[in-house]
């Protein structure tokens, strides 16, 4: 069974592709900053040999759209937590288990060229999701999802695509 989460985070990401959110296929892949993938190349339009080892049939560009729907979110929640707004832990917590689990569905398949920042960004929601506790400091919970360190890594994976946009 899928958990309701997960059915939400896909919903999130079918709004926000069909919103304009999300790059479509009549934008120009050059210009797009989803195009560079993180890579100090931005200028080089995206390319199937750009992504070697990205197979579109994947666990992991499967659930990319969803994974990093999720991953924006909780670091939103996390933040206005933090912030001292009035915030469910428990809720948080379950939300984080469901970034994890999706990203552990995710994990054997990650591309050889977004591997390190997917790691770098799992551990930074296992990390904040181990220090939400009622009465954390706000420091303490979004230290590891917006330090300097990890900073790159969540914009790389929000920035990653596996498959270049069709012309």
């Amino acid at each position: 069974m899928i958990p309701p989460r997960t059915i939400i985070l896909a919903l999130a990401a079918a709004t926000l592709t069909s919103a304009g959110c999300a790059d479509s296929a009549e934008d120009d892949p050059a210009s797009s900053p989803r195009a560079s993938s993180g890579s100090p190349s931005a200028s080089t339009p995206a390319s199937p040999a750009a992504k070697p080892g990205a197979d579109p049939d994947s666990a992991f560009c499967l659930d990319l759209e969803v994974y990093q729907v999720g991953l924006v979110t909780f670091r939103a929640d996390v933040l206005r937590a933090a912030q001292g707004e009035p915030t469910d832990i428990e809720d948080l917590k379950a939300r984080a288990a469901n970034v994890e689990m999706l990203g552990d569905e995710m994990k054997s398949t990650a591309p050889p060229d977004i591997a390190e920042d997917f790691h770098a960004v799992r551990k930074a929601v296992r990390t904040s999701a181990n220090r939400l506790k009622p009465g954390a400091s706000g420091t303490a919970l979004v230290g590891p999802l917006l330090g300097d360190d990890v900073n790159p890594s969540f914009d790389a994976m929000n920035a990653y695509e596996c498959a270049p946009e069709a012309d």
